[in-house]
């Protein structure tokens, strides 16, 4: 009988599914780290001068952030500082037309380019006890809770991978986007590196 040949693994195929979706904590207490991916989110890059800022709070909600590396949030919408006349905008997938439509008119002739990029970016939340101890082991950013708090926002390099990582309002959770193309190497790297603490990922939770 003909032996089997073993499965080819190559570079392109899936590596997340390699670990299990969840690993329970070797000292037997709750998962050091919770992984969720956030489905049903639109995400829209904005360029526009800092001096046209202000003018947006009726169109998104709240004042876009001014201060480097900081994350202004509203319900289930953030507003994340990517540079001085660079915003990325979260929101609610069924509010994209709207929320372009209101950017349009509060902007009007103004010098702006609102682009989504929805499909090329991955929203992930973090949590967990060891959040910040995992995400140290790939992380060059200083991320002490007395240095990395609610409301700042950095773009930085998880292992291989560019990432913007973000604190929550709550004090405890993480935003983390990253490529769509690398999203597969980044929850695969996620998990890998909690396997001392256990973990658990799902998806579809809204923010």
């Amino acid at each position: 009988m003909a032996r089997a040949e073993p499965e080819m693994i190559t570079a392109q195929a899936p590596q997340a599914d390699n670990l299990p979706p969840q690993m329970a904590n070797p000292d037997g207490t709750a998962p050091g780290l919770y992984i969720e991916q956030l489905m049903g989110k639109s995400l829209i890059n904005l360029r526009a001068d800092k001096g046209l800022k202000a003018r947006l709070i009726p169109a998104f909600g709240t004042d876009l952030p001014c201060l480097a590396n900081r994350m202004h949030s509203v319900g289930s919408r953030r507003a994340l500082w990517l540079g001085p006349d660079e915003t990325l905008l979260i929101a609610d997938e069924g509010d994209e037309a709207a929320l372009l439509s209101a950017l349009a008119g509060a902007l009007g002739r103004n010098h702006y380019a609102a682009t989504i990029v929805s499909d090329a970016y991955c929203v992930l939340r973090l949590q967990g006890g060891q959040l910040r101890w995992v995400l140290a082991k790939g992380c060059s950013v200083d991320l002490h809770d007395s240095v990395f708090t609610a409301g700042h926002c950095a773009q930085s390099q998880l292992a291989h991978a560019a990432v913007i990582l973000a604190a929550e309002p709550d004090g405890v959770s993480f935003l983390l986007v990253c490529r769509t193309s690398f999203a597969d190497y980044v929850i695969s790297w996620l998990k890998d590196a909690a396997i001392e603490c256990g973990y658990q990922t799902s998806c579809q939770r809204q923010l």
